[in-house]
């Protein structure tokens, strides 16, 4: 019997699948869209999107206005990312307490 895939992992994995669809759907390269982004250095800024793309990595800090508003469609597939990445977060430092009282 396989378990479902933890909410953060859907919803990031969610996540990559419509900013890669948004992306394509609207005919850009992601050089194209790293520049609509505001990055000077394309290469970087498309790497940054491949990471996106492939579920490694969610969009930081500055990141996150500048993709939404070069690619609107990606919006509520962010934020649901970026809410399921915070409730593992803080699951984790629950349990991270939950060990360190055992621990004592």
């Amino acid at each position: 019997m396989t378990r479902p895939a933890p909410q953060h992992v859907t919803a990031q994995s969610a996540f990559s699948r419509t900013l890669k669809g948004a992306r394509e759907g609207a005919g850009l390269s992601r050089s194209d869209l790293a520049e609509r982004m505001g990055y000077t250095n394309l290469s970087k800024g498309a790497s940054k999107l491949a990471l996106w793309e492939r579920g490694e990595d969610l969009p930081r800090g500055d990141q996150r206005p500048r993709l939404t508003s070069a690619l609107p469609a990606v919006t509520e597939a962010l934020e649901r990312a970026i809410e399921a990445q915070k409730a593992l977060e803080a699951q984790r430092a629950q349990e991270a307490t939950t060990t360190m009282k055992w621990e004592r």
